[in-house]
């Protein structure tokens, strides 16, 4: 688990196929994350599937992750086979 400086490096260090980032993380919220991505790497912003993940269910949040670049928010609390974990599921076999 990492925090959204750690991510920012990890973007800047490695092949990432998908970014799921969390509202609230220490030193750099997801929102935060997002909005840096789409400035400092225009390009990786384009192209890489943004994934917000949250606890909290408030529609501000939804609308500010939308506004920065999220493509999809999902609530933590899934329960059961959902469609984005099936993608999620794909993009990581596709990497091992």
């Amino acid at each position: 688990m990492v925090d959204g400086e750690q991510a920012l490096t990890l973007l800047e260090d490695a092949a990432v196929d998908v970014l799921i980032t969390d509202v609230l993380m220490p030193n750099l919220d997801g929102p935060s994350l997002l909005t840096r991505i789409r400035s400092g790497w225009p390009n990786c912003a384009a192209s890489l599937p943004r994934i917000v993940v949250s606890s909290l269910e408030d529609e501000a949040i939804l609308e500010t992750a939308l506004g920065v670049g999220c493509e999809w928010f999902r609530p933590k609390a899934i329960q059961g086979a959902h469609p984005d974990q099936v993608f999620i599921n794909r993009v990581v076999r596709k990497r091992l």
